[in-house]
Formats: C-alpha cells, structure tokens, sequence
C-alpha cells in the first residue's frame, strides 16, 4: 500500500520553514508522496480578485512558499 501526506500549505502554519519540516519527517518515514490542499497555480492576469485579502492579491507568503522544497530538486532527482 502507498502511503501520502499532506503538507501544511495553508492557514497560520503554513510556513517555508514548516513545508519543509514536513517533507523532509515524510521522506525519512518513507511516506510515497505528498499532497496539497489548494491549487499551487495563480493566473498571471487574474479576472477576479483573491477574495481573502484586502487588496485582492495573492499574500506574499504563498508566492513562495514551496520554493525551499524546489532549492534541491532537480529533474533527475531519484523519485
């Protein structure tokens, strides 16, 4: 049986620091996979404002948030 996780990809824990946290327990528990809860994707010209902020944009934090798990990885990266 294959096993995945999710990340903590939102709310007051979603943190760099805390993605990676999580990966890096996951792997050493040889988990299969892990999984996020929202769509990582925002439209480059977005039609409709992001109905959480004030402003309407995507909080700063979420532009970024998986890019300390993208620092090591390469497309030949073992699976």
């Amino acid at each position: 049986m294959k096993i995945g996780f999710a990340l903590p990809n939102i709310g007051p824990v979603a943190t760099s620091e805390a993605v990676v946290k999580v990966a890096q327990r996951a792997e050493a528990l040889a988990y299969d996979s892990l999984w996020t809860i929202e769509r990582l994707l925002w439209p480059v010209k977005p039609q409709t404002p992001y109905p959480v902020t004030p402003d309407g944009m995507l909080p700063e934090q979420y532009k970024s948030l998986l890019s300390k798990l993208a620092e090591n990885w390469s497309p030949t990266s073992p699976e």
